[in-house]
């Protein structure tokens, strides 16, 4: 998502991100999401009602992602710092991608989220497409798409 489409980097990125967020059992979907954790990770407010919930770099170190490159490291979060300054619409597109997160994390019915990148000549997130379970109705994968640019133009 963001450093150079289809490179084995990139590829990899997406794979350990979507593995983050897969089902605990595919073929179960009543065991719902790896890391569901604490949802308010993602959408938490605090006392005065204003959003307390954590950065994209924190969602990125909490999981312990990484490219395995100090370079590629660094112009990940230099795209990943981007996000959260680059605003769409009314908020910034950081709080977008934490927002859907947190949207379909706290769905029971959701299995899996899946993530996309879409070359782009900006960066918006959008959600909420939903892929029923293929053996039970009752149940989704939820889909994250980021059209983005590279991260050497952010």
């Amino acid at each position: 998502m963001g450093m150079l489409f289809n490179t084995p980097g990139t590829v990899q990125l997406l794979s350990v991100l979507n593995g983050q967020y897969g089902p605990v059992d595919p073929d179960d979907p009543t065991k719902g999401v790896k890391n569901r954790g604490d949802v308010s990770f993602y959408t938490g407010k605090d006392a005065n009602n204003n959003y307390n919930c954590a950065t994209i770099t924190d969602v990125w170190n909490a999981l312990k992602l990484s490219t395995g490159s100090p370079s590629s490291e660094a112009n990940w979060i230099k795209w990943l710092k981007a996000l959260e300054s680059h605003r769409h619409g009314g908020t910034t597109s950081a709080w977008a991608l934490r927002e859907a997160i947190g949207f379909f994390l706290q769905d029971n019915s959701c299995t899996s989220i899946e993530f996309f990148a879409v070359p782009a000549n900006q960066i918006i997130v959008y959600f909420p497409p939903k892929v029923p379970h293929p053996s039970n109705a009752n149940y989704y994968s939820g889909i994250i798409t980021v059209e983005t640019v590279t991260y050497d133009k952010v």
